[in-house]
């Protein structure tokens, strides 16, 4: 890959040209600073009066990979490594590299019994049609809205965002969190209120999953007792 062409990708992920040939973003208190030379380049960080070098790099070894991200000059790996540990992402991340970060950061080989219930919420969040869009935050549309799902140490929060209107739906703790025989999480605000407009004609949220619906439909067709 040429000087040419990696300077165009750093400008068009957020970096700005501080002078030539030397590109400049920020991450997390830092300046990152990328470097190009004749046949090479070089990555750091540079905070106050420190420096940390990340990557000598030759540009023959520059490429983009599959997500459109920048590999092998440095912008990569120790950037991962701190989204995994909970930073969030650099914005010169494609947005497709992004979420495969995050995908891979929440494959947890183990059964959903034996995860916390943190872990397992974020799995359920993951598996039922939200996109992870920060460490422990998750978003799907419904109908012209947002719904977010934030999973916390000690709780979870879940908002839904229409234009410039933002709800919060339920503010909850971890321990009021259980998950019913159909899969579907329950008490985090996700299901009582849009069950309702389901009634009144509106459509079911991408997060009721088939049995969920099926026990809704059985339940509807009971007769009531008054």
């Amino acid at each position: 890959m040429d000087n040419r062409t990696i300077s165009q990708w750093l400008l068009a992920r957020g970096f700005s040209m501080v002078s030539s040939g030397t590109y400049e973003s920020g991450y997390g208190g830092y300046k990152v600073r990328v470097a190009l030379l004749a046949g090479r380049g070089c990555t750091s960080a540079h905070k106050f009066s420190r420096k940390r070098d990340l990557a000598s790099f030759s540009l023959d070894q520059v490429r983009t990979d599959r997500h459109g991200m920048l590999r092998g000059a440095g912008l990569d790996d120790i950037f991962i490594s701190a989204m995994k540990a909970g930073s969030r992402a650099p914005k010169w991340f494609p947005d497709n590299f992004r979420r495969a970060v995050y995908r891979d950061a929440v494959s947890v080989p183990l059964p959903a019994e034996k995860l916390s219930t943190s872990a397992r919420a974020m799995r359920w969040a993951r598996d039922n049609g939200f996109t992870r869009v920060g460490p422990c935050t998750f978003h799907a549309d419904y109908a012209d809205s947002t719904v977010e799902f934030h999973v916390g140490t000690k709780g979870v929060v879940t908002h839904m965002t229409t234009g410039f209107q933002r709800d919060l739906l339920m503010r909850t703790p971890l321990r009021s969190i259980w998950f019913d025989s159909t899969g579907m999480i329950r008490g985090a605000g996700l299901d009582d209120w849009f069950e309702k407009e389901m009634e009144i004609g509106g459509e079911p949220p991408i997060w009721f999953n088939a049995e969920f619906m099926e026990a809704l439909e059985t339940r509807r067709a009971r007769p009531s007792i008054r």
